[in-house]
């Protein structure tokens, strides 16, 4: 289309009076740029952030990688791989939390808080469940990782109720 209009303007231009040429040439452009559509990024309204929604999204999937690590204590390679998926995926929830959260966790201006103890609550299930993979092979490390999932129960639990 615009090869058309462009060898239509050029024989226009050699065998046409110029100023006629030009109106039409400012005329077609007028009329294409009223019909191109105003693409524009609407303004967002949420202050919900990526690492707020990863954090979120995050946490579920620990939280049900810590039911299977809970439920699959009588099948050893399954329990291995639960229990390694819920450390990573504790390390990572933690981490966006921090991300999305960090100025809010550490300002204590109006007392401690429920986001306080969520945050606190998951830095320790965090812990515990990371140094429960670490001693998991040698025995004893049931009481820790139940630890740790209770933590995180709990932690995610905070954030339901209002306070």
């Amino acid at each position: 289309m615009k090869f058309l209009f462009l060898s239509l303007l050029s024989l226009a231009l050699l065998f046409g009076e110029e100023s006629e040429v030009l109106l039409e040439a400012e005329e077609s452009e007028a009329l294409l740029e009223s019909e191109t559509l105003d693409i524009t990024e609407p303004e967002e309204t949420s202050s919900y952030t990526d690492y707020e929604e990863l954090h979120e999204y995050s946490g579920y999937v620990t939280l049900g990688l810590l039911v299977g690590t809970m439920v699959t204590t009588s099948f050893e390679d399954t329990h291995k791989a639960f229990g390694a998926a819920s450390a990573i995926g504790m390390a990572t929830t933690t981490t966006f939390g921090v991300m999305a959260h960090g100025e809010d966790v550490f300002d204590f201006s109006d007392g401690f808080g429920a986001d306080h103890w969520h945050a606190l609550l998951g830095a320790l299930a965090t812990v515990a469940i990371v140094t429960t993979v670490g001693i998991a092979p040698d025995a004893g490390h049931y009481g820790l990782g139940t630890a740790g999932g209770i933590l995180a129960g709990v932690s995610y639990g905070i954030t339901l109720v209002d306070w």
